[in-house]
């Protein structure tokens, strides 16, 4: 039948099988299904493998290098670990990066402007620190 292959001579329609199937795929009882999104596969594959705590992947990936960390998240050592305090990172960033100067975030940030000023500071149109506020008297 289609998609099926069978041993050379076999003599019977159940001595078929579903070829394998193709990376980014999985088989299953009635033939190759594409991985779900977050998840990855190489060739042959009976399931498909859920990328790292943090990360995503498009439907169909076929490697771990296809799941990229989220936003506040880089990968080190095949995981996805969150940016500390005072960084941030966008999404499949492989680092995070610090605050501008005299400015704050929380762990787990995903864009600069997460990044906020002391009280008593503004941050500057450029955005590459925090400036004083001064008291104007009239």
């Amino acid at each position: 039948p289609d998609g099926m292959e069978s041993p050379l001579y076999s003599r019977s329609e159940s001595d078929c099988s579903f070829a394998s199937c193709t990376a980014g795929n999985y088989m299953t009882s009635s033939g190759c299904v594409e991985c779900e999104p977050n998840t990855y596969s190489g060739d042959g594959a009976d399931s498909c493998t859920v990328c790292p705590s943090g990360s995503t992947s498009s439907p169909g990936s076929t490697t771990v290098n296809d799941c990229a960390c989220s936003a506040g998240y880089v990968l080190y050592s095949g995981t996805c670990r969150q940016c500390l305090a005072n960084t941030w990172s966008t999404a499949g960033s492989t680092s995070c990066v610090h605050c501008p100067e005299h400015s704050t975030s929380p762990p787990g940030s995903g864009s600069q402007d997460d990044c906020s000023c002391p009280a008593g500071r503004y941050m500057k149109p450029d955005k590459s620190g925090c400036w004083h506020v001064l008291a104007l008297w009239s």
